[in-house]
């Protein structure tokens, strides 16, 4: 036991026992990566040409329905077409008919209605011979990759776009398996 004097003159100090939190810097090599969960292709309807690129470089932010591309198809005119006839004689069951194949072309029931109306994504020019569908993005995001250019002829199916929803991301890191322990619990 030492006095209080003893006690600051040999320099002594004490410190209550308590629990703290110990931490320890890790350095490691990692990547960014987008959430693959994010990410929709965006691939053409119907064959055709493209005949313009709204969205026309790698990285360029896109919103939600904006326009990406006009694609000419002349499939998709006879089938308009025939809708626009079977709209005019009244004939219901070529009405029918004409809507699901535009259906089955991946035309939503809106676009189909817009087209009746003659206000549409499929833009009708003057002519009624210069018809366009309009490709719009599916999600808010970034253009990570663009496969096509203008004036390439595109088969049903084709890839055009990946859009990426750069909201939240990834962080691929590596790290030594002695650092594993210092990691916090579910990250490994």
């Amino acid at each position: 036991q030492l006095t209080p004097y003893r006690v600051v003159l040999a320099g002594v100090q004490t410190q209550p026992v308590d629990y703290q939190p110990l931490s320890k810097d890790i350095t490691a090599v990692g990547f960014v990566e987008f959430d693959e969960r994010g990410q929709k292709t965006v691939s053409a309807r119907v064959a055709g040409r493209i005949d313009k690129l709204f969205a026309n470089e790698t990285g360029q932010m896109v919103r939600a329905g904006d326009e990406l591309a006009l694609l000419y198809s002349p499939d998709l005119l006879v089938t308009v077409q025939n809708l626009l006839d079977a709209k005019r004689t009244g004939n219901q069951d070529y009405l029918d008919s004409a809507r699901t194949r535009l259906q089955l072309l991946d035309i939503d029931d809106e676009q189909i209605n817009d087209i009746l109306a003659n206000k549409s994504d499929i833009h009708v020019g003057a002519d009624k011979s210069d018809i366009h569908l309009r490709i719009r993005s599916p999600i808010s995001g970034h253009v990570i990759a663009k496969y096509v250019r203008e004036g390439q002829y595109v088969a049903e199916g084709t890839p055009l776009y990946d859009v990426a929803d750069l909201s939240t991301v990834w962080i691929q890191a590596q790290i030594y398996e002695d650092d594993l322990a210092f990691l916090p619990a579910g990250l490994e």
